[in-house]
């Protein structure tokens, strides 16, 4: 026992001693590791070394014992803290729930989809992704049927016409033609780029329902292009408004086969008139964004400048030139825009619900026996309107599932219809209850990994901390420095006439300053300005008598009240000036290594600035004073330790 004891306390005592290495900082008994302090220092410093490492530590306990005063105020207590810390936490919590970086997987598989273009034919089957079970199984089965007509050879685009929900397949056959990246569902987009058969795919599941596909078609994405465009309208279909128009565009196209000019063509004979005025010129163009015909007649052309033959679309006959045509941008270029694209799609939910999923596991999410068909007859259209009632759920308490060892029920998910509904358009009550639960699961499986996130992600409980400190930093240094220095007014000219020599305006000098090229001109220059007092000789009368016809150069560079630091031409002035070099009794002043020579009219000392001139300095000023004065308080009110054994190793 005695030795089972011993080995006990060696232990203990150890990780006592192992612990206590690692404590850097004890503020108010409240102790900060290396690790926490070299996290924020590594994250904030931009040099590296121990000076920098001293400096830096000095700032962290200034901040930390703001933060011990904030405490002790019970700032930390306040609802408008723990709203604020809480509207933090949900925002950050989201990224690292949903990996960041399985969110930059999917805008990177994004930009890789967009380099290629794949036809498709597809038949769809309607149904709600809430839909009962019996329901997706009869769309499923009708599905399966479908695409055994096409196996037996039957046309695509007669079966597409005669059995598919979507309506666009009555005029189509079910053709989309050539689609990219978010042109179509994630499942169904992940089915076309993963795929290399051309047969019929079996039943594809999106939130939409089913869809039969097959490829016919991959291609390279041609990028953007930009062409002009001469257009004969079709005012109707009849033969001879077709016939007409199809004789006029050949007759402009023999035209440009004897190299006259497309641009005055168009302007002259094309009936659109948006672009006919600019040549034909129609905005760059990217794929879909056009009807099949010209799309197809557009990207044909290879060669800049070259021309299409006459081709019709149903709004009438046209002849393209292609002006310019760009490929795929970089994907530094489309980086931005696509992470927004990415955000928006229902492949950023699908991501959500596959991280959703894997939590479930990990939560060991089980669901019970009972399931949700009482609420289908508990729940009415009143919950639509917000108007249902929870004694409605009074009967129903059954347990529903288990989420981390907690059983969930009836109850539970009534409270969230209740706490939930809201005015909204009114849905199949199965559908609407589906849909709901579906939501609830979800939200507790977030809410659990959430309050969970600390222990399992030592970023985020850094962060958090960071979030913590900087709320209450931010609340407490607002109520006795910036709002009290900003709205103290006689505090503030308190401390102006208590510091009125840090409030001392620049030098200035009144006078004119002439340039000059030629050792003779310089010498004349300052003969007439030795005699101008007595002659009263203008800046004017000098220039003319110096320069003669060359006004270039000999002249007057500027006259001005030339102010210290801000008129960089007379710097050297300046410093000779506080060099005692100059003394307001000199009038000129000679710098040759610019070849300028100076008159001055006045030299102006400085002097005291008045307070409503340099406000906004005091205001920082007082600012930093209060702060410092601060600082000195919080250091002799509360106890400051620093384990330097852990400073020295960590330098």
């Amino acid at each position: 026992m005695k030795n089972i004891l011993l080995i006990i306390i060696t232990i203990f005592l150890n990780i006592t001693f192992s612990y206590s290495q690692d404590i850097l900082l004890t503020v108010n008994n409240e102790k900060f590791t290396k690790d926490e302090f070299l996290r924020i220092y590594k994250k904030n410093n931009i040099s590296n070394n121990k000076k920098s490492i001293d400096k830096y530590l000095n700032l962290y306990i200034n901040l930390k014992l703001k933060v011990a005063e904030a405490k002790s105020l019970g700032l930390d207590t306040t609802t408008a803290f723990r709203n604020e810390l809480s509207y933090y936490r949900s925002k950050v919590s989201m990224n690292y729930i949903f990996k960041k970086e399985l969110f930059e997987k999917l805008v990177k598989e994004a930009y890789d989809r967009l380099k290629t273009e794949i036809r498709v034919k597809h038949i769809f089957i309607n149904v709600d992704k809430y839909a009962l079970p019996q329901d997706t199984l009869r769309a499923y089965y009708k599905a399966l049927k479908i695409r055994r007509r096409l196996i037996k050879k039957e046309s695509f685009a007669k079966v597409a016409k005669e059995t598919s929900d979507d309506p666009m397949a009555k005029t189509n056959g079910g053709d989309l033609w050539y689609i990219s990246a978010f042109e179509s569902p994630y499942e169904f987009e992940n089915y076309i780029y993963n795929t290399y058969s051309d047969s019929y795919s079996y039943p594809i599941r999106t939130d939409y329902g089913y869809h039969i596909i097959k490829i016919f078609d991959k291609r390279k994405a041609f990028g953007r292009i930009k062409v002009s465009h001469i257009m004969i309208s079709l005012s109707d279909n009849s033969d001879k408004t077709n016939s007409v128009a199809e004789k006029r565009i050949n007759e402009i196209y023999g035209k440009l086969r004897k190299n006259e000019d497309f641009a005055k063509l168009a302007e002259k004979h094309s009936e659109d008139k948006g672009t006919a005025k600019n040549g034909g010129i129609l905005p760059w163009l990217t794929k879909g964004k056009i009807v099949k015909e010209f799309e197809l007649n557009a990207y044909k052309l290879k060669k800049i400048g070259s021309i299409s033959k006459p081709f019709k679309t149903k709004f009438g006959w046209h002849i393209i030139k292609l002006i310019n045509k760009k490929g795929i941008l970089p994907f530094n270029k489309v980086e931005k825009r696509l992470k927004n694209e990415v955000e928006r799609s229902p492949r950023s939910e699908k991501h959500k619900k596959y991280v959703i999923e894997k939590l479930k596991k990990q939560f060991k999410y089980s669901q019970f026996s009972v399931g949700l068909d009482e609420f289908y007859f508990i729940i009415d259209s009143t919950i639509f309107k917000k108007k249902w009632i929870l004694e409605k759920s009074n009967n129903i308490k059954e347990p529903m599932f288990k989420l981390n060892n907690k059983i969930y029920k009836q109850n539970d998910f009534a409270k969230y219809l209740f706490e939930n509904q809201k005015i909204e358009s009114r849905i199949p009550i199965n559908t609407y209850v589906n849909k709901k639960y579906s939501e609830y699961v979800n939200s507790l499986v977030v809410d659990t990994e959430e309050k969970m996130l600390e222990n399992k992600n030592i970023e985020f409980k850094y962060l958090m901390n960071e979030y913590y400190d900087g709320i209450l930093l931010f609340e407490l240094t607002d109520k006795l420095i910036w709002s009290k220095a900003l709205n103290d007014s006689i505090a503030q000219k308190k401390y102006y006439r208590k510091n009125k020599e840090k409030y001392i305006g620049k030098w200035k000098i009144d006078a004119s300053v002439f340039s000059y090229t030629k050792e003779k001109e310089f010498e004349k220059a300052i003969k007439l300005l030795k005699k101008r007092d007595r002659k009263d000789y203008s800046d004017e009368y000098i220039v003319s008598k110096v320069s003669k016809s060359d006004n270039e150069s000999f002249k007057l560079v500027e006259k001005s009240i030339f102010i210290e630091n801000k008129d960089t031409l007379l710097n050297p002035v300046f410093n000779k000036i506080k060099k005692k070099e100059i003394d307001k009794f000199r009038k000129i002043i000679e710098l040759k290594e610019n070849k300028l020579i100076v008159y001055m009219y006045k030299l102006i000392e400085p002097s005291i600035l008045e307070f409503n001139s340099v406000r906004a300095r005091v205001i920082v000023d007082y600012q930093k004073h209060l702060e410092i004065n601060w600082i000195k308080g919080l250091k002799r009110k509360y106890n400051v330790r620093i384990n330097k054994y852990v400073l020295k190793k960590m330098k």
